[in-house]
């Protein structure tokens, strides 16, 4: 057994689906840290490096998570986008541009949020 086996997740979808999903996954993830971290490295340099690092850490859980338990990726995936609402919805406490900053969050988190739907219907959508 490999490291990272997909075929854990889902033993009825094709390969080709699951590392679409795995894919699709971590195009969301970079697309919500690229709406989110510029703008707040604007405002606070030192606290979005810290974001930054807290994201690093919970995106290295993940990987953990795939490697030991790989069906319950997409448990570790949800849970990785509550604590980026959380720690977008707080982060931004003491900037000028709150509401702005938090919009962002919620955005990025959504979107996040649809490609761990995505990645889940893909890998146990019917057939």
């Amino acid at each position: 057994m490999e490291v990272f086996d997909l075929r854990a997740i889902s033993s009825v979808a094709p390969m080709v689906d699951l590392t679409a999903g795995m894919f699709a996954m971590l195009v969301a993830l970079l697309a919500a840290h690229a709406v989110f971290i510029p703008k707040l490295y604007f405002q606070n340099p030192r606290l979005a490096l810290a974001f930054l690092a807290i994201s690093l850490l919970c995106l290295l859980a993940v990987v953990a998570t795939l490697a030991i338990y790989p069906a319950r990726v997409y448990l570790a995936c949800f849970i990785y986008v509550v604590v980026f609402v959380i720690l977008g919805w707080v982060a931004p406490r003491s900037s000028p541009c709150k509401v702005q900053l938090r919009s962002r969050a919620v955005a990025g988190s959504a979107f996040m949020l649809f490609g761990v739907a995505f990645a889940w219907w893909l890998a146990f959508a019917p057939r």
